[in-house]
């Protein structure tokens, strides 16, 4: 798991370079210890923050939510300016193309590594605000697997989801189209 979190990071951050980035360096990232997320639930607050942590973007993390009281159980997460940040670089951060990519990966990361995760939305407070809200099940139909192999094989992620999105795979520019709001 360790190595999938590390893999994950590395990956998007490269993949998504032009976009949001953690401030943290890939090597670093890489290198630190990472806690064991693969058996998160959505009610374990702090694993889940663990998980964000790691992803993209994670420095403007505004809020977190689990919805725990019914089934099913999802999260939302919302990006946006907390006291004392920069506007005018977190603007710069959320660029239209990249914070598709970066909304869509760290959806789709949080789906993998949260198993009684059914459905997560993430929304983005800038200037022109967006969010995207996907089930589970639509995205082990767009990436044609069911999402908990990804958490043990890093390298059928990186082909099947960082490589397609890299490429414009026009599957997934059809499936952010019919899934982001604004």
């Amino acid at each position: 798991m360790k190595k999938w979190l590390a893999f994950l990071f590395l990956t998007g951050a490269v993949t998504l370079s032009a976009g949001c980035q953690s401030g943290e360096s890939g090597e670093a990232a890489a290198q630190r210890v990472l806690a064991d997320e693969k058996h998160t639930f959505v009610g374990d607050n702090s694993a889940v923050g663990g998980i964000l942590s790691q992803l993209p973007g994670s420095q403007y993390v505004k809020t977190l939510q689990l919805h725990t009281k019914e089934k099913p159980y999802g999260l939302t997460v919302t990006y946006g300016l907390k006291n004392g940040q920069n506007d005018a670089s977190f603007e710069n951060s959320w660029d239209a193309k990249n914070s598709q990519k970066v909304l869509l990966n760290n959806a789709a990361s949080l789906l993998i590594l949260i198993e009684n995760a059914e459905w997560a939305e993430l929304k983005i407070e800038t200037e022109k605000p967006m969010s995207l809200k996907v089930t589970k099940d639509e995205l082990q139909s767009l990436f044609g697997e069911d999402l908990s192999m990804y958490a043990d094989d890093p390298e059928k992620w990186k082909k099947d989801v960082a490589d397609r999105m890299a490429k414009g795979d026009p599957e997934i520019t059809n499936f952010l189209e019919t899934h982001l709001a604004e």
